[in-house]
């Protein structure tokens, strides 16, 4: 650190800005079904040109163009604008119902369109470019594709192009599912030549400027090229056509324009800049940062998490089912050749954390197997959480096939058998009861997903999934999400280098365990102990033994094996500590393995720890363990080291459906308050990171009313700083369902240093016209127009001490 340089440190702050814009471009597109490599990046603003050429090399974009006036273009193109009048009608209909009218609902549109234009001005002598397009999805999906219309278009053509499209845009086609119209669009646009605008193709009012370094240092270079170096800069005027090659700094009126080493400068014919990739320069970006450890960690952390980022987002674009596409209940992340999780994306903390254990429990089950396919598994036994959460595991090689490492996501299916719709039966007491067990079983070996394969799947056991279908595809979207990570980790290894890649994972681990090591030794050395019940079994018992830079963590007096589906698994667990460290590392760093390094953990035979058969019947329930343990030993830890007080504790699980569908959903409450801070309230806490079901959608996909959706007032504990509110969630349902709601926790979430506790949760149930009953422990039957209201709890309180 001593030796790194001023402009080696800015450079560093740079390349993290930059790394961050692109990031956030590259979300935004992907989930469009757009690669950022194929098209140019347009940068405008007074700033944005300064960092066009580094965001586009990091995108893999060839091409930047600043447009004349890039300071000024908002304003300039209100001026050059022409006018538009669009006309469009919602359909809704299977496209085989309306393929023969849609051509005349196109042309009642254009009309409309036309009669808009006419009122609009005084005259129609230019005549209007005219675009239709229509919406296309197969029906149950929620992402639709644009699709041109030419004129005339036979139904066929439209089909065909979609399915062209989608396979494009989400990797995979499902089978026998029918496409449904969304809407048909007619857009009219009118470019005047006379308006009164500025002329975009006039030749540019001044010259841009150019100071180039003809002799700065490497750092000089490196970093800004003539920025730093203002006395060995000369100027001379950029021409239309004349190529000028980075590094160089353009100054206009009202931009900047840095050009990068290995990037050229043109101007066109209508006055923009267009910068051009060469060669790569012999400095890259990550020449700079190698004095400065935080930095080239923040780096390495920064490409890795942007392609765990991009899996979850084809991921959630290309699922079809609302707990995985509304409630975005799935996880991906990226592993070392070890089976280490290096990254993630910032999705379900319970999710992330039992990765690797799942990785290097197929490996141990598999051996070379496991590297020459994709694997697919939901086994508790083998790293899995609990049944719903079904995981993908792809191997990553390079040309030499040599193991880089593995791309793997994990998605909740919100329905996957099991003895009562929506796979969660707080009554289930073996493993069978709760669904489809997969042990792990190879996907295939060519890139494609068998949809009979896949269907079957989900059909086997003595409790098969109740939606085959949706869980095929799914299954799908997960299976594209993690071979598309493949394909981006092949070539940031590629690009970077066998040595330089491996170090990699390396630097994020090391980062990792450094930062975990000062928190632990943040922590007076001692023993701190809590024991937490845990609702029909129990209770949960830490014992954390704190020594200088270590820790262990023995739950070693944590009740036995749960007699219902409270229980946990050694992934869980080492998910929850891993989460623990992460809470108390006061940096922005991805939740990986190194912060592991150093704490020893326990974890005896028990409610953690059950053992699993070969045969599911013979093995216990776990589907509680994933939603509610996990939460409980977060809040025992966080208890016995007095961080802050308890939160919520639990993840309100409601399950209803019937012998067709299953819905589930996890509710948020109230967060616990600490020294400085009050809880946040009807949020998702701890290890879960869901979002909550929009009312609209799960109307539309389900017969279902949402009554209520609200803050429960007054739940959160008092206090100096008072506790989070819970949630109040008020269902309606439309036809006969079983309903089910699971919690672990037993009592309210205590306050810390004398602050209240907040209020526990209540559910309540009632038939139209009779007396509201509290919701039993196991699953029930309800007729039409039944009401389930769900009380969420609130956060403990806090007190700041005398």
């Amino acid at each position: 650190i001593e030796d790194l340089t001023l402009e080696l440190l800015l450079a560093g702050f740079v390349d993290l800005a930059n790394q961050r814009m692109a990031e956030a471009i590259r979300r935004i597109t992907v989930r469009r079904g757009h690669d950022p490599a194929e098209h140019a990046l347009v940068a405008f603003g007074g700033a944005g040109p300064q960092h066009a050429c580094a965001i586009a090399e990091l995108l893999g974009m060839s091409r930047a163009i600043v447009p004349r006036d890039a300071g000024l273009l908002s304003a300039v193109g209100l001026g050059v604008a022409g006018l538009e009048r669009t006309r469009d009608v919602q359909v809704l209909r299977p496209l085989d119902d309306v393929a023969d009218s849609l051509g005349e609902t196109l042309g009642d549109l254009e009309a409309a369109a036309r009669a808009d234009l006419q009122t609009d001005r005084t005259a129609d002598s230019i005549a209007p470019q005219v675009s239709r397009t229509v919406e296309l999805r197969f029906v149950g999906q929620d992402d639709s594709i644009e699709i041109a219309v030419e004129d005339p278009d036979p139904p066929e053509s439209l089909a065909a192009r979609f399915a062209s499209r989608y396979r494009t845009v989400f990797g995979y086609m499902p089978s026998d599912t029918a496409i449904e119209v969304v809407s048909a669009r007619v857009t009219l646009r009118l470019a005047d030549p006379g308006h009164s605008g500025p002329d975009t193709h006039a030749a540019p009012t001044a010259d841009p400027q150019v100071r180039r370094d003809a002799g700065a240092s490497r750092a000089h270079r490196l970093f800004a090229g003539a920025w730093t170096a203002a006395q060995s800069v000369e100027r001379e005027a950029l021409r239309e056509g004349e190529p000028l090659d980075g590094p160089l700094l353009l100054t206009e009126a009202h931009s900047t324009i840095f050009v990068e080493p290995g990037w050229t400068a043109t101007v066109d014919e209508a006055g923009s800049i267009v910068l051009t990739h060469r060669a790569p320069a012999s400095g890259d970006h990550a020449a700079r940062t190698n004095a400065a450890p935080a930095v080239e960690a923040a780096l390495a952390a920064g490409k890795l998490t942007a392609i765990a980022q991009e899996m979850g987002e084809r991921l959630c674009r290309a699922a079809v089912s609302t707990n995985v596409k509304q409630r975005r209940d799935f996880s991906c992340a990226i592993l070392d050749a070890e089976g280490r999780l290096v990254v993630n994306a910032p999705h379900v903390p319970v999710h992330l954390g039992s990765m690797g254990v799942c990785a290097r429990a197929v490996r141990d089950l598999l051996g070379p197997d496991l590297e020459h396919g994709t694997i697919v598994t939901n086994h508790p036994a083998f790293g899995g959480s609990h049944l719903p959460d079904v995981t993908v595991i792809h191997p990553v090689h390079d040309e030499q096939r040599r193991l880089l490492g593995y791309t793997a996501a994990r998605a909740h299916h919100a329905e996957i058998g099991g003895i009562a719709p929506g796979s969660m039966a707080p009554e289930a007491a073996t493993l069978a009861e709760e669904g489809v067990v997969i042990r792990p079983v190879r996907l295939g070996d060519a890139r494609r997903v068998d949809w009979d394969a896949a269907r079957a799947l989900f059909s086997t056991g003595p409790h098969p999934s109740r939606d085959p279908a949706t869980n095929a595809r799914d299954l799908a979207a997960a299976a594209h999400a993690v071979w598309a990570g493949a394909d981006a980790l092949r070539s940031l290894g590629e690009s970077m280098g066998p040595d330089a890649f491996a170090g990699l994972s390396r630097v994020i681990r090391l980062r990792a365990a450094e930062r975990a090591r000062e928190a632990i030794l943040a922590i007076p050395d001692g023993v701190y102990e809590h024991s937490e019940p845990v609702r029909g079994g129990g209770p949960i018992v830490v014992r954390i033994t704190i020594a200088g830079d270590r820790a262990t963590v023995d739950f070693t007096g944590t009740g036995p094996v749960h007699a219902a589906c409270l229980n946990a698994t050694p992934a869980i667990v080492t998910s929850a500590v891993v989460y623990l460290l992460r809470v108390l590392v006061d940096e922005d760093l991805p939740l990986n393995e190194g912060l592991l390094e150093p704490v020893t953990l326990h974890i005896p035979r028990g409610m953690l720890n059950p053992k699993f058969a070969q045969d599911a019947a013979s093995c216990p329930a776990v589907a509680g363990g994933n939603v509610e343990i996990s939460q409980l030993v977060v809040e025992s830890m966080l208890t016995a080291l007095g961080r802050c007080a308890q939160s919520q504790g639990t993840m309100n699980n409601v399950v209803f459906g019937n012998d067709t569908f299953g819905v589930y959903e996890t509710l948020g409450g109230g967060c616990g308050a600490g020294p400085g801070f009050s809880g946040a309230s009807a949020v998702h806490s701890h290890m879960t990171n869901t979002a909550l079901t929009d009312v609209e959608v799960i109307e539309q996909r389900f017969p279902v009313r949402i009554e209520r959706c609200e803050v429960r007032r007054g739940s959160g504990g008092s206090g100096t700083w008072r506790g989070g509110e819970g949630l109040v969630r008020v269902y309606q349902f439309l036809e006969p369902v079983r309903v089910g709601v699971l919690w672990g926790r037993t009592g309210a979430p205590r306050g810390l240093c004398g602050g209240g506790a907040g209020q526990e949760a209540v559910a309540f149930w009632g038939e139209p016209g009779a007396r509201n009953c509290p919701v039993p422990p196991e699953t029930f039957p309800t007729g039409r127009l039944t009401i389930l209201r769900v009380e969420t709890p609130g956060g403990g309180g806090y007190c700041s001490p005398i």
